[in-house]
């Protein structure tokens, strides 16, 4: 919401499962394409009126030829994003297990659909 002096924004911080974007590679270059799901969907009508700053997974990305500094100040530039680069082990233990298995089926009301491995919940 605007301040006093109409200038400044109150902010929000999104800390979220991924960002509002997905890099996608080709070759040795990446672009970004927006996430699928709805979380930024549904807070971009709020853009207009508060300042949104963004923590997530960013997709998958081969850091092999890309700078990971670069793309992170890229990001935090031009989306207000600053990526949290996952292993391919906290990819699979973390987001496909837990959270998918797990997170996802309590925080939408969808307990009988709960599922928890201990070693998933080992790895991270």
């Amino acid at each position: 919401m605007l301040d006093q002096d109409k200038t400044k924004y109150e902010k929000i911080l999104i800390v979220a499962n991924r960002l509002p974007v997905t890099i996608h590679m080709d070759e040795r270059n990446y672009h970004f394409s927006q996430s699928p799901g709805g979380l930024a969907s549904a807070l971009s009508s709020l853009k207009d009126k508060y300042e949104m700053e963004w923590l997530g997974w960013p997709g998958e990305v081969d850091l092999t030829f890309i700078n990971k500094d670069e793309l992170t100040e890229e990001l935090q530039s031009e989306y207000n994003a600053t990526p949290i680069f996952l292993t391919r082990s906290h990819l699979y233990h973390y987001h496909f297990g837990f959270s998918n298995r797990a997170l996802w089926h309590i925080l939408y009301y969808l307990p009988s659909l709960y599922e928890l491995r201990r070693k998933r919940l080992s790895s991270i």
